[in-house]
């Protein structure tokens, strides 16, 4: 698989030592429901990941990875911050935290409503933009998505409970020419299990360009 020089992941700031590979790359996406596993409560054109993950090459994590030096010199919409939120800002999660580990949606959706978690956001949001340097009047967005565990991709409550699988954010309803302009959002992983980021490295532009090749040599 050739995998592009174009949307980058700084893991610099989480200051994580891990023995496992912290990236890996499947090879494409799959329909949820041609899985080699049934899935449920999936939407019918929901996609995720391929499962044939891999270890990347000493290229490939080169072309993927941009270190805390080199963020300075990019745009908003040009990589992915992976930091790890201090305890004393978690704490303000822990009741969160808790109900999720009883696998019971219903009582965190009521609970998110509560103004306390709306500051610890706020709280959140403030940290995460002097750590990043970023400008105090940038937007910065932060809520709460229901991830399940395994291979689940955000729950959503629009239709439902159901999972939506690989997702265009359109939190901020830019256009898609201008979609790598939106302002950051944050995600916080709160719960038992392991949390995993799912994306495919390239702008909407470029995804937009390559559907658009791929369906003028299948015409």
């Amino acid at each position: 698989m050739f995998l592009e020089n174009e949307l980058q992941v700084c893991d610099d700031f989480s200051q994580i030592k891990s023995e496992q590979p912290r990236f890996q790359i499947a090879s494409g996406t799959i329909l949820a429901s041609e899985y080699p596993t049934k899935l449920q409560n999936y939407d019918k054109d929901a996609y995720l990941p391929k499962v044939d993950w891999r270890n990347l090459s000493s290229e490939e994590l080169q072309l993927l990875k941009c270190t805390s030096t080199e963020v300075g010199n990019k745009k908003i919409g040009e990589w992915i911050g992976i930091v790890r939120i201090p305890q004393n800002i978690l704490g303000y999660f822990n009741e969160l935290n808790e109900l999720s580990k009883g696998g019971n949606i219903e009582p965190l959706r009521k609970s998110i409503e509560d103004n306390h978690y709306r500051s610890a956001i706020g709280i959140t949001s403030k940290w995460v933009q002097k750590t990043f340097s970023q400008d105090i009047n940038e937007p910065l967005e932060g809520g709460f998505i229901f991830i399940g565990g395994g291979n689940k991709v955000t729950l959503t409550y629009a239709t439902g409970p159901r999972y939506i699988g690989l997702h265009v954010d359109s939190f901020y309803q830019v256009p898609l020419e201008k979609r790598s302009l939106s302002p950051n959002r944050i995600c916080i992983n709160l719960g038992a299990g392991d949390r995993f980021l799912y994306f495919i490295n390239l702008g909407l532009v470029k995804i937009q360009q390559k559907i658009k090749g791929y369906k003028s040599l299948r015409n």
